[in-house]
């Protein structure tokens, strides 16, 4: 929890130091489309690579995102998620 407070906290940062200089170089649509490709970019990271948590039990999830030791231990249901 932490790192994710550390990382809101620096983003949240760096945006306000470069907010006005981005809209002065690109305009305002400029950098909002920029913000709009973070987020399409952050969408398709998840859906490649974030666990598909559906019909799990809160135990699987656990053990997924704890490690549960590693190799033969590991549950099959801690596959990284695949849609299609």
């Amino acid at each position: 929890m932490s790192l994710a407070m550390l990382t809101h906290w620096v983003c949240n940062v760096m945006i306000g130091q470069f907010f006005l200089a981005a809209v002065a170089k690109v305009g305002v649509s400029g950098v909002y489309c920029g913000f709009g490709v973070v987020c399409i970019l952050a969408v398709l990271y998840i859906q490649v690579c974030g666990l598909g948590l559906c019909e799990k039990t809160v135990y699987i999830v656990c053990v997924c995102l704890c490690g549960g030791g590693g190799g033969a231990n590991m549950p099959r249901d801690c596959a990284p998620h695949r849609q299609g």
